[in-house]
């Protein structure tokens, strides 16, 4: 409900009740969503940690430092990893938007601060961007997707180290 006061609904009468739930709606299930597959995503990179006894301590794990020292381990779970990893990278983006309270499918007229060919700093306002709904969608479906065939991949792997 943060967003439905800066969003300027509460006085847009041309928006439709159902239509406005609709939307706060999607960017809450959307963030819960990203959410969840992120923290399944830490989650498999602790029990690679793990599993692969990579040595990373703890709470210095995140998926991307375990992408990095599966190197020294196998070739075969890097490409694997780093293949798993930057099909999240979109995902993760967007994850970041919903989270940090400013929806990657809401225009964007926030300021910036940007540096002129002349070497000036100036600040302006960005352009209003914004990005469907129907493309976080696409982008739920599709890194769901990765997530499973990523899981079935690495189980083959790890099945045939041992």
């Amino acid at each position: 409900m943060a967003q439905f006061d800066r969003k300027g609904w509460r006085h847009n009468s041309e928006i439709a009740n159902k239509e406005l739930v609709d939307h706060i709606l999607f960017d809450y299930y959307a963030e819960i969503f990203y959410y969840f597959y992120f923290s399944a995503r830490d989650t498999i990179a602790q029990l690679l940690n793990v599993y692969l006894d990579l040595g990373i301590l703890e709470h210095r794990v995140t998926f991307g430092s375990v992408v990095n020292s599966a190197i020294n381990k196998n070739v075969e779970i890097k490409e694997l990893l780093d293949l798993f990893y930057k099909s999240t990278e979109i995902g993760n983006n967007y994850r970041n938007s919903l989270t940090h309270k400013f929806p990657i499918n809401q225009k964007d007229y926030r300021t910036i601060l940007e540096v002129t060919p002349d070497g000036k700093k100036q600040i302006s306002l960005k352009g209003g961007d914004s990005l469907e709904s129907d493309k976080v969608l696409d982008n739920i479906n599709e890194i769901f997707g990765n997530l499973s065939k990523f899981l079935i991949d690495l189980k083959y792997i790890l099945e045939n180290l041992k």
